[in-house]
């Protein structure tokens, strides 16, 4: 009894906080000792916590980025005060009379459920997925007809929300801020129907029997959608940007294609990344349908024959733009993986590329370097004279020839560096293949038999443009020595072809005034006057060349000059027979050789080597003592190590007074240092061995000796 009465008074406790926590919406353990009478309590409502849906589908703003995709507020929080309301299965006593009305439970009854096409209306996709999967599982255990025709409703309505969540997905890239949030609840939808299809399998593992349409497969199909929206829009570019600037068909739809990859991996950075789980990875997902895509249309455009150009610029989105300015732009660093793309094409199609580029670039540069010869030669054929820029013949060969190499050479470097390393021999070997050519040309140019009044303007305009070659080949780090050599080879040769003419022409202008030096008559006349007047005359027709190469050109008729008039001197034109003679002899050389030296420093010659050469033949001339005659060819000996016997005798030749038993140990100081200071001044500068000596005068004059 007393036990019993406990019981009650426990009861009627309970009863009072049960009251108070129905008002107070306060949840209320059962009591311990009705725990087996409370077994069969149920859920009356089932409803949803929609607040976080009714917010997306009402903001034009940026979708939730709630990471718990597809749960409502009270499955991803389960113990939070707004979980689902729960009613039980009162005792009658306790259940509240129909029609009675307290404020506080109007103020707690929850939301009517809402249909399935109330949801769509609403564009809840995720909670309109939530009531099918309540339905269907319904339906799992019964085979009856009533539950087949059920089962069939709910399969038409689950193709509607598909119909529904796919062109969610279709439209994407180009939706609104208002769409992405129904882009997030597809997502969800498609979320739980994954989870409800692994139920599925594992609760049809253990019940065989178990009926429905699962799985599904939402995610295949969303996927499958995305691959046919990639497709499409690669195949629909004529909306994007307009690009006039390219002259091909070709070159616009590789362009409008690249731009559509970017610009939509951009938005789906910007916009869709948002609406999807991590483990997605729907960034690279997207980037990868886009690879697949353009890399096909790509192989389609070369299974045609492409034009060199488009060979090219395809070649440039291979390995430069598609790479680096789409894969690597900055609004998708840290988003996209390109490392797991790959190439665009395949290898073997890479290689074809190449190939074909390298083949079409070497057909161009030989005919670019053809024409750019046949376009200067022709009017200088008929007669032209070179344009004159500011008093200079002007030649625009050599920058027409450097700009198709430097062409050739910048498309391959957009295109890559490896390629670059294998257009440049190309390059080179056309350019030999060019200069062999224009050799030939200069050198009949130079030679025919026909007077041609514009030939020494044209050599002269033509001089620079050896040098330039020059400078060209020099610069590049990608020729190979050998190639670079025989190039250079054929520019030493044109430029000694340009050199020898002009010299000669030089030469043959002062040919009457040579004639007059160191004769019997020269010291009487004014030989050196007239010469020194026509090598003026020639050097200011001369300067109308580059002045880098005027000066070169000076230098070599300075040594010219000096050069002629050693030999004029051993041609032994005159006999010294005494010392006042020899004396005379001796100062009007030194003399003209200040006035030779003045003249072309002042013409910019920079040969300062050459002004002791005549002083020193003249003090040959000027001493009578044979030991002193000695000790002077001894100095000459070690200056200049190039002069030889022949020469020694040509000058001693003058000296009449001089025994053959003193010529004799004169030139004896030739066998004894020679040798010697030769070793010892390899790098002294070679004269004497351009003065070429009569050979009968010295046949002669050994024999005398």
């Amino acid at each position: 009894m007393p036990l019993l009465c406990f019981s009650c008074m426990q009861f009627s406790c309970w009863i009072e906080r049960y009251k108070k926590g129905f008002q107070d919406k306060t949840p209320v353990e059962p009591p311990p000792s009705l725990g087996t009478n409370l077994e069969n309590v149920t859920n009356t409502t089932d409803t949803e916590d929609t607040s976080g849906e009714a917010a997306m589908a009402s903001s034009p703003e940026s979708p939730n980025k709630d990471s718990d995709h597809g749960k409502d507020a009270d499955e991803r929080n389960p113990g939070s005060p707004e979980k689902k309301n729960k009613s039980i299965k009162l005792l009658p006593f306790l259940r509240r009379k129909k029609g009675s009305k307290t404020k506080s439970n109007d103020r707690s009854s929850p939301p009517p459920v809402q249909t399935f096409e109330e949801c769509l209306e609403q564009r809840r996709l995720s909670q309109a997925s939530r009531l099918l999967i309540e339905l269907e599982q319904t339906c799992y255990h019964d085979d009856g007809e009533e539950t087949q025709k059920k089962r069939d409703e709910i399969n038409q309505q689950y193709e509607q929300l598909m119909a529904i969540i796919c062109k969610a997905a279709r439209d994407a890239i180009t939706c609104s801020s208002e769409d992405l949030v129904l882009l997030q609840s597809a997502v969800n939808a498609i979320e739980q129907e994954e989870k409800q299809d692994q139920r599925y399998l594992e609760e049809s593992k253990r019940n065989p029997k178990i009926q429905g349409a699962r799985p599904r497969e939402w995610r295949k199909k969303h996927d499958k959608v995305l691959k046919e929206t990639v497709e499409s829009r690669m195949d629909d570019i004529e909306d994007m940007s307009s690009c006039e600037k390219f002259s091909s068909s070709v070159k616009k739809n590789i362009f409008k294609m690249g731009m559509r990859v970017k610009e939509d991996l951009i938005s789906v950075v910007k916009n869709i990344k948002d609406c999807y789980p991590e483990e997605y990875d729907i960034c690279n997902f997207y980037a990868q349908l886009y690879h697949t895509a353009f890399s096909s249309h790509i192989q389609r455009l070369v299974d045609f024959e492409l034009d060199p150009e488009d060979c090219s610029y395809l070649l440039c989105w291979l390995n430069d733009y598609y790479p680096n300015d789409v894969l690597k732009h900055k609004d998708l660093e840290g988003h996209i993986n390109s490392n797991l793309l790959g190439r665009l094409v395949q290898e073997t199609t890479l290689y074809y590329l190449e190939s074909t580029f390298l083949t079409n670039r070497q057909g161009d540069l030989k005919k670019w370097l053809s024409n750019a010869l046949e376009i200067c030669q022709s009017p200088w054929l008929s007669g032209e004279y070179p344009k004159e820029i500011n008093g200079v013949y002007n030649s625009d060969l050599a920058i027409h020839v450097i700009q198709c190499m430097d062409t050739a050479a910048q498309t391959a470097r957009q295109i890559s560096e490896d390629i670059l390393k294998k257009v440049m021999p190309i390059i080179l070997e056309e350019l030999e293949v060019f200069l062999v050519r224009y050799q030939t040309f200069m050198m009949v140019f130079i030679n025919r038999k026909e007077k041609r009044e514009n030939r020494t303007a044209v050599v002269l305009a033509n001089m620079p443009c050896y040098q330039s070659f020059r400078n060209y080949i020099n610069q590049q780090q990608f020729f190979e020595e050998d190639s670079k050599k025989k190039c250079l080879e054929v520019l030493s040769r044109l430029e000694n072809i340009g050199c020898e003419y002009l010299l000669k022409i030089f030469y043959e202008a002062l040919k009457p005034n040579y004639k007059g030096l160191v004769t019997p008559k020269w010291m009487d006349d004014s030989s050196l006057v007239n010469l020194l007047k026509n090598a003026d005359k020639q050097m200011k027709e001369f300067k109308k060349m580059e002045t880098t190469c005027f000066l070169d050109l000076v230098n070599r008729l300075h040594f010219s000059v000096i050069a002629e008039y050693i030999r004029r001197i051993m041609k032994k034109k005159i006999k010294l027979r005494n010392q006042k003679t020899q004396e005379q002899v001796a100062n009007q050389i030194c003399a003209e050789s200040e006035q030779i030296h003045q003249l072309f420093t002042d013409y910019g010659s920079t040969e300062n080597w050459l002004q002791p050469i005549l002083p020193k033949v003249a003090e040959v001339l000027r001493l009578q003592e044979a030991s002193s005659i000695q000790l002077e060819i001894a100095t000459m000996v070690r200056d200049y190590p190039d002069i030889r016997e022949h020469h020694v005798s040509a000058l001693l030749e003058i000296k009449p007074n001089l025994s053959p038993e003193e010529v004799r140990n004169i030139k004896k100081v030739l066998r004894v240092s020679g040798q010697n200071n030769w070793e010892s001044n390899r790098e002294s500068r070679p004269f004497f061995s351009k003065v070429h000596v009569n050979s009968n005068l010295i046949a002669r004059l050994t024999s005398v000796i």
